[in-house]
């Protein structure tokens, strides 16, 4: 029962980021800010990083209950390389840089090492 639940969080989890980013104006934001995090205004910058905190905080507690025995194959790996992908933006990086520290020593090395290995 617990293992199940733990894949329903992860699902809606990421359900409702992307239901978040069928807001036209979440989307632009989100597009924007992953090109260019210093080019948007303070209250821009408050709303890119909320977005940001949700996706990453996500892929985050997908690790800890892969590592807590929660699921067998949550494909966070997968997760893993895809924000090792998104820091690659210019804006993103400029985010994970600023706020990476939030995250762990751990997850943000698994991120990083990744970035390493894709480039």
């Amino acid at each position: 029962m617990a293992k199940l639940q733990a894949v329903d969080r992860t699902v809606e989890t990421f359900s409702r980021f992307r239901e978040r980013l069928t807001i036209p104006e979440n989307a632009d934001l989100y597009v924007r800010g992953i090109e260019s995090y210093q080019s948007l205004d303070k209250v821009e910058k408050v709303r890119f990083r909320a977005l940001m905190e949700e996706l990453f905080f996500s892929v985050s507690a997908m690790l800890e209950r892969e590592k807590a025995g929660m699921y067998f194959h949550s494909g966070v790996g997968d997760q893993i390389d895809s924000l090792a992908l998104l820091i690659q933006k210019p804006g993103a990086s400029e985010w994970w840089e600023s706020w990476k520290f939030l995250f762990g020593h751990e997850f943000a090395t698994a991120i990083e090492s990744r970035n390493k290995d894709s480039a």
